[in-house]
C-alpha cells in the first residue's frame, strides 16, 4: 500500500480500522518511541477521529499586535492543500484562543481535516456544531490579537513533546494523537493494519475459550 501517494480521503477512508492505539504500538515495534502527544492535547469539539498529513503552524507569545497582525496565521490556512491537518505549536500556552469558529469554518473550506492545536481554543459552542475533527490544549475566550501571533508554517515544530515535520502525519482519536514519520508512513500504515487484523483473530480465539496464555504465545499481541 502506498499510503502517501494516494488520494488521501479515498485512504482515510480505506484505513478506519485504524487507531491511535494501534499506530502508537505499530511506531513502537520500529523503535519510535516518542510519537505520542501529551494527553493534555485531547479531543475538544467535532469528530473524535483524525488522519492526515501535517500542516505545522508555530505560535509565539507577543505583548503587541504586529504591523500586520493574523498574517503569517491567513496565509497558513489560505494555502493549505486538501487532507492537511492544521497542527499549531504555542508550547501549551492557553494565554488566548488561538483557534475558534471562524478559523475552523475557512479551514473545512480549504479542505483542512482537522486542528490539532497545542494551546488555547475558543467558540467550542460554535466548534461543536461544526464536522470539523478539533483537539486543543485548553479553552480561552480571549483574542489572540497582542497576546499570541502566528510566526511561521510549514517549519518543524513541538506537538506536547513530540518533534513534528513537514510531511508527516498525525492521527488523533479519543484515546489522544500520534505523529506517524513521513519517511516511515506507508510502513506504518501497512504493519498497523496486519496488526488489526492479528488482535481480530485473538479476540475470536478467546472467545472461544482460549485461555489469555496460550492465545498470546499464539497471536503475539496484547
Amino acid at each position: 500500500m502506498n499510503f502517501t501517494s494516494r488520494n488521501l480521503s479515498q485512504a482515510v477512508d480505506d484505513l478506519s480500522p485504524l487507531s491511535v492505539a494501534v499506530v502508537a504500538d505499530t511506531l513502537d515495534r520500529l523503535s519510535h518511541r516518542n510519537q505520542v502527544v501529551h494527553p493534555r492535547v485531547r479531543h475538544m469539539a467535532g469528530p473524535a477521529r483524525l488522519l492526515g498529513r501535517v500542516r505545522t503552524v508555530k505560535v509565539e507569545a507577543v505583548d503587541a499586535a504586529p504591523s500586520e497582525p493574523y498574517a503569517v496565521l491567513l496565509a497558513a490556512i489560505d494555502t493549505a492543500s486538501r487532507g492537511d491537518v492544521l497542527v499549531m505549536d504555542a508550547g501549551g500556552q492557553a494565554t488566548s484562543g488561538l483557534f475558534g469558529g471562524l478559523l475552523a469554518n475557512a479551514c473545512r473550506v480549504a479542505g483542512v481535516e482537522g486542528a490539532v492545536i497545542d494551546g488555547g481554543l475558543r467558540d467550542l459552542a460554535e466548534l461543536g456544531k461544526l464536522d470539523f475533527p478539533t483537539f486543543g490544549a485548553a479553552t480561552h475566550p480571549s483574542d489572540s490579537y497582542s497576546r499570541q501571533e502566528v510566526v511561521a508554517f510549514d517549519v518543524p515544530v513541538q506537538l506536547g513533546g513530540v518533534r513534528v515535520n513537514p510531511g508527516d502525519h498525525l492521527m488523533a482519536d479519543s484515546d489522544g494523537v500520534v505523529v506517524i514519520p513521513g519517511s516511515i508512513v506507508d510502513q506504518v500504515v501497512e504493519r498497523a493494519l496486519q496488526k488489526i487484523d492479528t488482535e481480530a483473530e485473538m479476540r475470536a480465539a478467546l472467545r472461544n475459550g482460549m485461555r489469555l496464555r496460550e492465545a498470546f504465545d499464539t497471536y503475539g499481541v496484547l
